[in-house]
């Protein structure tokens, strides 16, 4: 190997990681010689690093025994463990955040799969390095680092991985490769995007070859939707989605989805009110940007249609209640939210508080008016962090008992005042009076 090489390799782990996951490295570099093992840092670790991007999901593989080794390893470095010998893979835990984030290093044995028919999962049997790095998906995924002593940091690249980086270019190792796994569409997609590079004619053959063949029905639901999950978390996935749609990806996804201007539009303006409305959204509870993102793709559906496609992609439950809730709402919330004559806010936040956040930014991009972006604005800001000065305790004191009436007079009380019409505790005491008929 080329000795400039292997000092960039060097270099660049030294520049790109911090010193405590290099020093890790270095210690279990140790552990492997001191049992005779080749132990190599693999995958997207070792392309990143070529490409002078930080990267802290480190995989080391070895050519032995991997629990055994990350057993050692672990003891050498007061790390948690914990194996899957079915699997012959180890992930080392650490209890204190190593550059100031928490930090793992999964383990594997090196291996080998065959696929007994299209689109299964693989069967496995342990071999080289170069067995290992031959199953993977992309030329670019396919390299290692050696961690041996007398070669520590010396590339090791039997495909081409590093040429196809220079050259920009996403590549698979064999003709079958989507064939046997359909799910790399997605990834091929996901890296050529990410990177800016490109899919070259060859794999995109392959590809188009691969949805003729409807490849993706012979897919788990499960696996489909943790691929679109991560397509569409990517940093820029309007990029991603189009580039499926050019390669027929979405109609072999699901023949009914119709991702033309408008979908595509209000993907851009979910971009957009995302940065100016994060602040007001994260300031609550979380927001899965990816899942707005998904609710722009299925815009053509139907609910009955979006039902049938949480069904065949065996959507979490979680993610299914939002999609269905915003197929449920959205048309009337629009409506609602598009009235030019005066709204209360009460009658605004009766509207947005059931709702999920990912149905409110997907709304404001699909509406794209002025009017709605302030309304959702004002809920978000002022009604929905609005709170009554009067407690439960305060009710019982004036003689109402928990109950249905109790709760009922609690949320009018948060109406009105939303409306303006209480300012203080006193008033509220009045009107929960009022409302209750309690005469002094």
């Amino acid at each position: 190997m080329d000795r400039n090489i292997r000092a960039n390799m060097l270099e660049g782990m030294r520049r790109m990681l911090p010193k405590e996951v290099f020093k890790i490295i270095r210690r279990m570099a140790r552990s492997a010689e001191e049992q005779q093992l080749k132990a190599y840092v693999v995958g997207g670790f070792v392309r990143d690093l070529l490409l002078g991007l930080k990267n802290l999901d480190v995989d080391i593989v070895v050519e032995g025994d991997a629990i055994e080794f990350a057993g050692s390893a672990a003891e050498r470095l007061n790390a948690a463990l914990v194996a899957h010998k079915k699997f012959g893979t180890a992930t080392l835990i650490f209890r204190k955040p190593v550059g100031g984030v928490k930090f793992k290093i999964d383990i594997a044995t090196a291996r080998t799969e065959t696929y007994q028919h299209p689109a299964a999962l693989p069967s496995v049997r342990f071999g080289s390095i170069r067995d290992d790095l031959y199953r993977r998906d992309f030329t670019i995924n396919a390299m290692a680092v050696s961690m041996d002593k007398k070669n520590f940091g010396e590339l090791i690249d039997f495909f081409g991985g590093r040429r196809d980086l220079e050259r920009k270019r996403i590549r698979v190792l064999h003709g079958k490769s989507f064939i046997d796994d359909p799910t790399r569409i997605f990834r091929a997609v996901r890296f050529e995007q990410r990177y800016g590079f490109k899919i070259d004619k060859e794999t995109v053959s392959l590809i188009t070859h691969a949805l003729k063949r409807e490849m993706f029905d012979k897919v788990s639901g499960e696996r489909l939707w943790g691929e679109i999950e991560l397509l569409l978390k990517e940093s820029d996935p309007l990029k991603a989605i189009k580039r499926m749609r050019t390669l027929y990806g979405l109609r072999s996804i699901d023949p009914k989805i119709r991702f033309g201007s408008k979908s595509e539009n209000i993907c851009k303006n979910i971009k957009g009110l995302y940065g100016r409305f994060k602040v007001y959204f994260l300031k609550k509870r979380p927001l899965d940007l990816w899942l707005a993102y998904f609710m722009a793709i299925i815009d053509n559906l139907s609910l009955k249609e979006t039902l049938e496609a949480c069904s065949r992609f065996a959507v979490k439950r979680g993610d299914r209640l939002r999609l269905v809730s915003c197929k449920k709402n959205e048309k009337s919330v629009m409506r609602m939210l598009c009235d030019k004559s005066e709204v209360d806010p009460s009658v605004i936040y009766r509207l947005l508080e059931p709702l999920p956040y990912e149905t409110l930014l997907y709304i404001m991009a699909k509406c794209g008016r002025g009017l709605v972006k302030v309304r959702v604005k004002d809920f978000l800001t002022k009604y929905n962090g609005m709170r009554l000065k009067m407690r439960g305790e305060d009710l019982k004191n004036i003689g109402i008992s928990p109950g249905p009436e109790f709760t009922k007079i609690l949320e009018k009380a948060l109406y009105a005042k939303l409306d303006g019409k209480l300012k203080t505790k006193r008033d509220e005491i009045s009107f929960a009076k009022r409302s209750a008929g309690v005469v002094k």
